[in-house]
């Protein structure tokens, strides 16, 4: 099965998860709740009792995107604030985290490193390094539409476990069918083994 990680179109269906916008309505298909780092303002505390109240839904996969981002204009020490919100709900309500990071993977990976809760690096388009020391801790990276024609991405995603890998579009045009059979080109292996391994991955951070 095709299975789009973390996307912004609701015609997608139960085939993958909806992005649900901050005061958006709970969906009566698949979608992730959080509070993003651009969106923490004045009325952070409150907007969070929504996402909480969101977050248990059925429909509730993920909780997030959420995370650190050094380009927003929340300081730095009020983001982590929220963000650890988001890290004792997961744990609360057993849901994975599905982050947002910019220029902040360290931290972000200091901050997740004594949950046991999973949690998935939505977007991953950085270095083989950090990509190495996300996976070594545990953690999922989740690519996008960047696999298409960034070869530095491509060439960490060859070597960079099935395992701890995603698929997913975001906010981009492409279709997730293109993104998984440039995955199965990269890596060499048939497009029906791609999807069964992610699909394995899926089974795994959802506990089926």
């Amino acid at each position: 099965m095709i299975f789009n990680f973390h996307h912004h179109n609701k015609s997608v269906g139960r085939q993958g998860i909806y992005n649900l916008a901050l005061h958006e309505k709970p969906m009566s298909f698949y979608f992730s709740a959080g509070l993003h780092p651009m969106d923490i303002d004045e009325n952070a505390g409150s907007n969070f009792l929504n996402i909480v109240e969101l977050c248990k839904d059925k429909n509730c996969l993920v909780i997030g995107e959420c995370g650190l981002d050094r380009l927003v204009d929340a300081e730095m020490k009020r983001q982590e604030e929220v963000f650890r919100w988001h890290i004792k709900l997961a744990e609360e309500i057993g849901k994975p985290l599905i982050i947002h990071s910019v220029k902040t993977h360290y931290e972000v990976a200091k901050l997740c490193g004594e949950t046991n809760i999973p949690v998935v690096f939505h977007g991953f388009n950085k270095k083989k390094d950090i990509a190495e020391m996300l996976i070594g801790k545990g953690f999922y990276l989740s690519f996008g539409a960047a696999l298409l024609n960034q070869l530095s991405l491509q060439k960490t995603f060859r070597e960079m476990p099935l395992s701890h890998c995603f698929l997913e579009t975001d906010v981009a045009d492409e279709a997730i069918d293109k993104i998984y059979a440039k995955a199965s080109e990269i890596k060499g292996k048939p497009l029906s083994e791609i999807e069964k391994e992610i699909d394995h991955n899926l089974n795994t951070i959802f506990n089926k």
